[in-house]
């Protein structure tokens, strides 16, 4: 554990697929994301659907999850759900896995607060394609605009990029169509 997710008070221990845990309050998850209220607030025999990559330990200190996403992409989803300074992004890999963890548990509302690092200068400077594929896959059709203006600086077809396997044919061909 490391600050600030180390106080002892906390009422859930989060364990991640890279082996690192965080103790941390369930007041700020639940209030984060409705689907982990429900997840944890519920009793055992309550009908809560199941995540993906999510198991939940009850014992008499405290609960446990234990989730499948890494210790990075999970503190950074965590500092969101605190009322701390946002983390600072550096690749647009590190974008996408947060924005994928908030997908996964609903925290639309702190999809939002990522979606000003998604359209950094630096990652539109470099990859707006790759903005755009990932602002397109999460629903966020401003930064999807600012970067389609980016690609116009590119060449027609620009590199093969992974994002786009996550957008349809038709949201690309718009794109090209855009370059006309």
């Amino acid at each position: 554990f490391r600050a600030p997710f180390d106080d002892t008070d906390a009422d859930l221990i989060i364990h991640t697929s890279d082996d690192a845990k965080f103790a941390v309050h369930k007041i700020f998850l639940t209030v984060a994301s409705t689907l982990l209220k429900r997840f944890l607030l519920s009793g055992p025999s309550s009908p809560c659907p199941p995540f993906e990559g999510l198991f939940l330990t009850r014992d008499a200190s405290r609960d446990t999850i234990k989730l499948a996403e890494d210790a990075q992409t999970t503190e950074r989803v965590l500092q969101y759900c605190y009322p701390f300074s946002n983390p600072v992004f550096t690749s647009l890999d590190d974008v996408q896995a947060v924005l994928e963890m908030m997908r996964k548990f609903g925290m639309k509302g702190l999809m939002n607060r990522v979606k000003g690092a998604l359209v950094q200068q630096a990652f539109l400077d470099e990859h707006p394609l790759r903005v755009f594929a990932i602002a397109y896959r999460y629903g966020l059709e401003d930064e999807g605009r600012i970067a389609a203006k980016y690609t116009l600086r590119q060449s027609f077809f620009a590199p093969y990029v992974k994002e786009l396997e996550h957008i349809p044919a038709s949201v690309y061909h718009r794109l090209l169509q855009y370059h006309r």
